[in-house]
């Protein structure tokens, strides 16, 4: 049985039909990129790093990322992840 205080981990997760990376944080999903790619572990980390110690949900946590590789029509706009 595991203790009600002890916080969970949010789950590093392949979204299918976007072929993302994708972790839910406060009921928001968060898109990190390529599924596997050394940027979106990255990304997973430095956002459950900010989670569990509480930092800056009203930037970090509740903004959504958007990727080139996970929304096509960016694209033609910018080819990073934002």
């Amino acid at each position: 049985m595991v203790a009600s205080n002890v916080p969970r981990v949010p789950a590093y997760r392949l979204h299918k039909a976007r072929q993302c990376a994708v972790v839910t944080l406060d009921g928001r999903d968060i898109y990190l990129g390529v599924f596997g790619s050394p940027e979106s572990q990255a990304k997973y980390n430095r956002l459950i790093a900010e989670h569990l110690r509480g930092g800056p949900k009203h930037q970090t946590a509740r903004k959504r990322i958007r990727c080139a590789q996970c929304r096509p029509w960016l694209a033609a706009v910018d080819s990073s992840c934002r």
